[in-house]
């Protein structure tokens, strides 16, 4: 049997094996970060500005996992609480709460602690 016999690949590089013996880069690629790329649309990204320290502070949520549901009368709202603290000397916790409706549109937002930024 030659060497190119003995070598084969599954297409999506999961499983592969040269001379018989497993080739463990292509599952560590998979895992780490080999594989396809996240949706653009997964994460939204939104930046507050600490009151105590004027420290811009950026937040992201995965819109697959972090949201909750809930009904407000006859309508599905999504919901999300988040407590975000600068990386600066201030430990002024800022609290941030966001609503979507059942297409992941942001339809309210409050907060307390700071207040939204543009950046």
């Amino acid at each position: 049997m030659t060497i190119d016999q003995r070598r084969w690949t599954v297409k999506n590089g999961l499983q592969s094996t040269v001379h018989g013996r497993k080739d463990h880069m292509s599952f560590l690629k998979k895992l780490f970060g080999g594989g396809t790329a996240i949706p653009d649309g997964r994460y939204f990204t939104f930046s507050v500005k600490c009151n105590r320290c004027g420290e811009i502070i950026e937040g992201r949520l995965d819109l697959e996992h972090d949201l909750s549901l809930d009904y407000e009368g006859d309508r599905e709202v999504l919901h999300v609480r988040k407590g975000l603290m600068g990386n600066n000397r201030c430990f002024q916790q800022i609290e941030v709460e966001l609503k979507f409706d059942s297409s992941r549109q942001l339809v309210e937002q409050h907060i307390t602690g700071g207040e939204f930024s543009s950046r």
